[in-house]
């Protein structure tokens, strides 16, 4: 398929400096650096009613078996992910297996190598790849679920409702104001059933 739309249109920049005894207290601070998105799917937090959650870009059952235990709770090791895909990623890994080398070869990090060189939106909203690694990631991540599909629609509706309200902000004629107030009053209502629809979707997965 065909690519229609980027992937994502910013780039991931840790910020972090603080050191946690508990992977979980990073939370907050990679919502910030991650722009409150999946880091793999690039779904964001507030679309869905599931807490987000905090991956292990080198599982943690790996870190803990080649006596790694820092890499639980090093920052650069931390990922922001829907729960989705971090269920889907779960401790899949491939790559050195000595204790001062663990690269985890199965997934591009999404920190060092930016998605939106990998992937892109193909027509119908999937997520789609023409790198190898990419569509064997999209596989594994599970990427391909309609959910995906449904959360792209979702927000290039919501971008349109946002188009035409401010186009009725500023139209004077009355009779244009009128059809554009009837664009926006039946694109808010496709937006609202498409987004209910993809959240009782993710939910069900």
């Amino acid at each position: 398929m065909r690519k229609v739309k980027e992937f994502r249109d910013f780039s991931i920049q840790r910020s972090c400096k603080k050191k946690y005894a508990s992977h979980s207290s990073y939370k907050v601070f990679l919502r910030e650096d991650f722009h409150q998105r999946c880091a793999y799917c690039n779904l964001k937090d507030d679309q869905i009613t599931t807490y987000f959650e905090v991956d292990h870009f080198i599982p943690s059952e790996v870190c803990k078996k080649y006596n790694r235990i820092d890499l639980l709770t090093d920052y650069s090791n931390l990922i922001y992910s829907c729960k989705k895909c971090n269920i889907a990623k779960s401790n899949k890994y491939y790559g050195p297996k000595t204790k001062n080398n663990l690269e985890n070869d199965l997934f591009y990090d999404p920190v060092i190598s930016p998605y939106e060189n990998i992937f892109f939106r193909n027509e119908i909203g999937g997520i789609d790849s023409c790198d190898v690694k990419g569509r064997q990631m999209i596989v594994d991540l599970k990427l391909y679920r309609l959910s995906h599909n449904l959360v792209w629609l979702s927000e290039e509706m919501e971008k349109i409702c946002s188009l035409l309200n401010k186009k009725i902000a500023s139209e004077s004629d009355k009779c244009k104001c009128m059809l554009l107030y009837e664009a926006y009053a039946l694109m808010l209502n496709e937006s609202q059933k498409i987004k209910s629809f993809m959240i009782a979707n993710y939910n069900s997965l």
